[in-house]
């Protein structure tokens, strides 16, 4: 894996440019503020059953799942990751799709997965966000098998991979927003793998 500094240039990877960092950032903070809309608006069970929600607006389709209701309320920072994945054209994406439907379905059994937040763009693809009572979770829940499966399929599905890591203080509730902490690239056309690790200057904030 190679280390980038956190502003150091990626020639000939434009997918890996710190100004994409920045713009999934705030692509990530849009979702979180529709992400809090959406709960409030649906009023949402704390002690309740898990949900899935689906809509199309003039932005995408959005697909929330609500896995633990009851942890929508939890104050403390959470861990955030984003996915923001370069789809390849003329590809048959549904294999993943499908795959993505059983993932969905294993979701309830990770304790501690708080949202996962799916939005398709028809013209660019698809942009992922998912919240994590801790670190603890997020490892735990790579782990899946399903959530590996997807990783075999994501070379056929995209040219290349954009994987935030953050945190968002005092969780859902408050009015933090999403910091980066670390970006790892993955690009599937000329195989390189390189991770960013991220300052107060570089798109962390």
């Amino acid at each position: 894996m190679i280390e980038l500094a956190a502003f150091e240039p990626t020639p000939g990877r434009d997918f890996a440019h710190v100004d994409h960092g920045r713009r999934d950032l705030a692509v990530m903070n849009r979702m979180l503020v529709r992400l809090r809309r959406h709960i409030e608006q649906i009023g949402a069970d704390r002690a309740g059953q898990s949900r899935r929600d689906l809509f199309t607006d003039d932005e995408g389709e959005h697909r929330i799942v609500l896995p633990h209701p009851e942890l929508l309320s939890i104050t403390a920072e959470l861990t955030t990751v984003g996915f923001f994945g370069q789809a390849r054209s003329g590809i048959d994406h549904s294999p993943i799709l499908r795959l993505e439907d059983a993932l969905i379905d294993d979701m309830p059994s990770n304790a501690g997965l708080v949202v996962y937040y799916n939005v398709h763009w028809p013209d660019t693809g698809w942009g992922n966000l998912v919240l994590f009572v801790d670190d603890g979770a997020k490892d735990g829940w790579g782990h899946d098998q399903r959530h590996l499966d997807s990783i075999e399929l994501s070379p056929r599905h995209y040219q290349s991979i954009r994987l935030h890591n953050g945190a968002l203080p005092g969780g859902l509730p408050g009015a933090d927003v999403i910091h980066l902490v670390r970006t790892k690239y993955l690009d599937f056309d000329r195989p390189w793998r390189a991770v960013r690790r991220l300052d107060a200057g570089a798109g962390s904030t």
